[in-house]
């Protein structure tokens, strides 16, 4: 069973056969593998060597327009961040695959994309048990306070135009993709 690492951005060690993003050889990296025992909810902190020529950062939803004013002041706030991280990561051999999930039909024709849906396509496997998770946010409410009520626009048409996509970065539209990216190519 693999495991799953979480850092800063969702990170995943997969089994390795090339990447794309590698520019020098990799350097065994060390993270802190955090989990949390289920029955007592006490954090387990264990320190673990990650290879980054077999780890993935992928990144979800970073939209170019939110509906409520707050969530599109945190994206725009995080995107220098997120920069200097993916190119830290890219630059250590950490593949990049970006997951604009329903506006990833804007990237049709780039080649971070095609390059993803050319690979041969496989099924990922059904999860048995949900993931349960005390970290989730609340939806579908608008967090710029009270008297604020932003009404609820669906207008993202891409990713956020500040967020650098490298040459070297994967588009994907899929579970089933990131699913045999993460298997085959990284």
């Amino acid at each position: 069973m693999k495991q799953y690492l979480i850092l800063l951005l969702l990170v995943f060690p997969v089994s390795a056969q090339r990447s794309y993003a590698t520019k020098k050889p990799a350097q065994p990296l060390m993270v802190n593998y955090l989990t949390c025992n289920a029955a007592t909810g006490e954090s387990i902190v264990t320190p673990t060597e990650l290879n980054p020529g077999k780890t993935a950062i992928i990144v979800i939803d970073m939209w170019n327009y939110h509906w409520c004013m707050t969530a599109s002041e945190r994206v725009s706030a995080m995107v220098p961040r997120m920069n200097a991280v993916l190119d830290a990561a890219r630059n250590i051999g950490i593949q990049v695959i970006w997951n604009p999930t329903d506006v990833v039909t804007s990237y049709s024709g780039y080649p971070q994309y095609e390059r993803a849906i050319a690979v041969e396509h496989r099924h990922a496997p059904e999860i048995r048990e949900p993931l349960v998770t005390k970290f989730t946010a609340r939806m579908g409410r608008c967090m710029c306070g009270q008297g604020f009520h932003c009404t609820v626009n669906y207008g993202h048409d891409s990713m956020h135009p500040e967020l650098n996509i490298a040459d070297n970065d994967l588009i994907s539209s899929s579970t089933d993709e990131i699913y045999i990216l993460l298997w085959i190519i990284v």
